[in-house]
């Protein structure tokens, strides 16, 4: 547990939303895909990454290379020698996940067997800087049971969408549930009939849980360094078009919903201080970081609740540690709206 000493102070958090307000991606010049699954798995995920490797050459034309033996490094094929131009990493495994009661953290296993690999060591390849790595943003899909993931931080943009969070049990294909991999093929499909040449990671959540089956936990995403977006180009569109709509990148409209995310900040300092500026912040964002500031309480730190829209969440979680607490639905069932 991280101590109150963890927490950030008043100065970062107002410098935070406005780096995820204007940050941008980069068009990447090479993409490579790996995909992970254990041969001797019994949930289907062979079909499953069957599915995303079909996704990924048909909407973003990036043909993945699938294994079902890990051996690190081995299996990337990232020098950065040959291409010192931005270049894009995604890794996807499908299968069981379970806690190791060692570590507490998520380990990856065949069921049935004892074969199994730890998710830090595949994890902190991507994290921790390396001759392979140097230029590359990376993406990691797990669809999984427990498939958080350490929290770490890294210069590069490197960003993790997991089936749901990390307190659920889950496998999306488990009690006959939809298969991740097609809901995440649909939203593709969807978000290539838009104008925009390429898929966020942000806009593919967000269509994901949008179209969500009935009974399925939130798709997730979580950032474990940089502020800039990833940005998938979809097939047939050049790096040039796709540099030119980065830079051009309108923020989102303000959602039409009273579907909304209710989060908690904490954040370390003098309370009174504390209070004025972060309303003072909130107040700064544009209209469309609509930022409801439900209440605030002095602890060993100063708690805000707050509520704001999930594509809002989800662009200021890249700078802020916010804490979810549950998706809610229209206004406070006890006091009117508050906003300070």
């Amino acid at each position: 547990m991280a101590s109150i000493y963890d927490r950030p102070r008043l100065p970062e958090v107002k410098a935070a939303p406005e780096a995820a307000v204007n940050a941008r991606g980069s068009a990447y010049y090479r993409k490579n895909a790996v995909f992970f699954y254990f041969e001797a798995d019994n949930t289907g995920a062979k079909e499953d990454v069957t599915t995303l490797c079909n996704c990924f050459e048909d909407v973003f034309a990036i043909q993945p290379t699938v294994v079902a033996q890990w051996h690190s490094r081995q299996q990337i094929n990232m020098d950065p020698s040959r291409n010192p131009l931005p270049s894009l990493l995604v890794f996807a495994y499908v299968g069981h996940g379970t806690i190791d009661t060692t570590t507490g953290k998520l380990k990856l296993v065949a069921g049935g067997t004892r074969q199994n690999i730890q998710w830090p060591l595949i994890h902190n390849f991507f994290v921790v800087p390396n001759y392979v790595t140097a230029n590359v943003d990376c993406l990691s899909i797990l669809d999984c049971c427990y498939p958080g993931a350490t929290r770490q931080t890294t210069e590069r943009a490197y960003q993790v969408l997991s089936t749901c969070g990390a307190d659920k049990i889950n496998r999306s294909r488990s009690g006959g549930g939809a298969s991740f991999s097609r809901r995440f093929y649909r939203a593709a499909c969807d978000l290539k009939a838009n104008e925009k040449p390429f898929a966020t990671l942000e806009d593919l959540v967000a269509e994901i849980n949008r179209e969500k089956p009935s009974g399925s936990p939130d798709a997730w995403l979580t950032y474990h360094g940089g502020t800039q977006l990833i940005a998938i180009p979809f097939k047939g569109t050049s790096s040039a078009s796709v540099q030119q709509a980065l830079q051009n990148l309108s923020l989102p409209s303000p959602a039409a919903t009273t579907e909304s995310t209710l989060v908690e900040l904490s954040i370390a300092g003098s309370p009174a201080q504390i209070l004025q500026e972060f309303q003072d912040v909130r107040a700064s964002l544009p209209a469309q970081f609509r930022v409801e500031i439900v209440d605030a309480y002095e602890s060993t730190t100063v708690i805000f609740l707050l509520r704001m829209s999930q594509p809002t969440h989800l662009r200021l979680s890249s700078t802020l540690d916010f804490r979810w607490i549950r998706k809610i639905h229209g206004p406070s069932l006890i006091r009117p709206a508050k906003y300070f």
